[in-house]
């Protein structure tokens, strides 16, 4: 099994969603800013938020795993995957990839 890297690589605001549903208090996301990083096998790195861990925790796993240039089809190469939380209104993306370290 192989480490993995987790990196946040960019955040959004849903502006159009935020106004029509959200509260006008919402501001980015207070856990994860661009550039954070994690190193990890299996468990959740402690600084990571809990729901993004969540939405991304079988793209680890399946990356950790597996040594195939390619994963589920066509949807990922070279061990990256790229990945993000399941917050509608201000989502935070991660580029999720296999390190050449054994865990």
């Amino acid at each position: 099994m192989n480490k993995v890297r987790i990196t946040a690589i960019k955040t959004e605001m849903k502006m159009d969603l935020i106004e029509q549903y959200g509260s006008p208090l919402l501001s980015e996301c207070p856990c994860h800013k661009v550039g954070d990083t994690y190193i990890t096998a299996l468990q959740k790195p402690e600084q990571l938020c809990a729901d993004a861990w969540c939405c991304i925790e079988k793209y680890v796993f399946a990356l950790a795993h597996t040594s195939e240039p390619l994963f589920w089809g066509d949807w990922s190469k070279n061990g990256v995957a790229v990945v993000c939380c399941n917050d509608g209104f201000r989502p935070v993306y991660f580029k999720i990839e296999r390190l050449n370290e054994k865990a």
